[in-house]
């Protein structure tokens, strides 16, 4: 087994309010990509309204879909349409 672990950066202004990190295991039957990302809206009393409202649902279909996405492409030809080429 192959571990990685990554700690995403994301740009200022909003880097306060957004944390992802990455860990990927590689096994002799298959990869596993772990995405742990935790938020808190910037403004406290509405940001809390908003977290509970809506952001926290609309957060976890981002990362569903985007997950989705690389798994499609990772288990077809296209993925060495993203490495540089040689």
């Amino acid at each position: 087994m192959v571990r990685i672990e990554r700690r995403l950066q994301i740009a200022a202004p909003i880097q306060r309010c957004f944390d992802l990190s990455r860990s990927i295991e590689v096994h002799l039957s298959g990869t596993q990509m772990r995405d742990r990302f935790t938020f808190a809206a910037p403004i406290p009393i509405l940001g809390y309204l908003a977290e509970r409202l809506f952001l926290r649902r609309y957060m976890e279909v981002l990362l569903r879909n985007r997950n989705s996405v690389l798994k499609t492409i990772a288990e077809s030809d296209r993925w060495q349409e993203f490495l540089p080429r040689m």
